[in-house]
């Protein structure tokens, strides 16, 4: 979807004439907007929990009562400003990066590319990380 997106959002952004601050409002309502789809989209019961009722070990069916659970609004919203700002904080990046590397620093055009490149590999490197992490240790 992005790499389809992109073509039309840096040409709009051209038409408008601005600077790339435009590109953190896109940003910032996509990931509001997947919030609000979270929020929206109500969630179900696995399937396979629900197939049969539990068994008494008499062989008799036992109810149980399913726990009404309210929504922690605050959960919510700190996850989605988490999301948010992790988006922020990484297009940010993304887009000043190169322009700081080329027009404060100067460096060429290479080197700045560079430096670009090396951010992301170690970006994507530490989600990796995370991710085997997480594995291996367990979700907080």
């Amino acid at each position: 979807v992005g790499a389809s997106v992109a073509p039309v959002l840096a040409a709009v952004f051209r038409w408008v004439d601005s600077r790339a601050v435009f590109a953190y409002w896109a940003i910032a309502a996509a990931d509001l907007l997947l919030v609000f789809a979270g929020v929206a989209i109500p969630a179900v019961e696995n399937p396979r929990l629900t197939a049969a009722p539990p068994v008494h070990p008499q062989g008799e069916y036992v109810e149980l009562a399913a726990e009404k659970r309210d929504i922690d609004w605050l959960a919510v919203a700190l996850c989605g400003a988490s999301v948010l700002f992790a988006g922020v904080c990484e297009a940010a990046v993304a887009f000043w990066l190169f322009s700081y590397s080329t027009l404060q620093l100067r460096l060429s055009a290479a080197a700045a590319g560079t430096v670009n490149t090396v951010f992301f590999v170690s970006f994507t490197a530490t989600r990796f990380a995370c991710g085997w992490l997480v594995r291996r240790v367990g979700a907080a």
